[in-house]
């Protein structure tokens, strides 16, 4: 009978161990802070911008791993091991979010550098052909017309300009697109006033 009191005993005090340890499993504050700081170091690099995607993925793999870990403290018997598969993959999506936005950025910056070259390269081609355009009775209004357009166009080239400048590849790529597409519309109807003209002139 002795033994078997023992025995029980001992039993009960495993029983109760394994519960205080289970009731007393710890939040995974390292790495929270892990995931925390990866998040922080994507949205330095600006993956908000140039790879948001991953960066929002990864934030809300952050944020469920933050509601696993709310809601187990409220348990009596608490396991952090999900919130910790959660925020592993939340640290290595920010990580990755990183490593896309810098490499997204400097092709950003590529593709807004030629978008703005082409631009240029448009309007001066547009310039071109306002220049050499027959301004008779009925197309000096619509030459005149060009000529404006074109130098609004100048001033977006120089707003496009002032978005490389400042980083913001996005918008600069954007804005040189506009003017491109402008300057070659007006470049086109230029050469259909042209044709029109030469024709008239041979019927003449």
């Amino acid at each position: 009978m002795r033994k078997l009191w023992t025995g029980s005993t001992l039993l009960l005090i495993v029983l109760f161990a394994s519960v205080a340890l289970v009731g007393c499993a710890k939040p995974p504050d390292d790495e929270m802070k892990a995931a925390d700081q990866a998040i922080a170091d994507a949205k330095a690099a600006e993956a908000d911008t140039y790879a948001s995607n991953e960066l929002s993925q990864a934030q809300s793999q952050l944020d469920n791993a933050k509601a696993e870990i709310e809601a187990q403290k409220q348990k009596w018997f608490k396991n952090f091991d999900k919130a910790k598969e959660t925020l592993a993959s939340a640290k290595s999506g920010a990580e990755q979010a990183k490593t896309a936005a810098v490499a997204n950025k400097e092709q950003a910056k590529k593709d807004a550098e030629s978008a703005i070259a082409a631009a240029k390269s448009a309007v001066e081609t547009a310039e071109s052909s306002v220049a050499s355009a027959p301004a008779g009775k009925g197309t000096k209004a619509d030459i005149e017309l060009y000529k404006s357009d074109l130098e609004g166009l100048k001033s977006q080239l120089t707003e496009a300009d002032t978005a490389m400048t400042g980083g913001k590849y996005y918008d600069a790529r954007d804005k040189a697109k506009a003017v491109s597409d402008k300057a070659t519309q007006i470049n086109e109807e230029v050469k259909a006033v042209k044709e029109k003209s030469h024709a008239g002139k041979k019927k003449a």
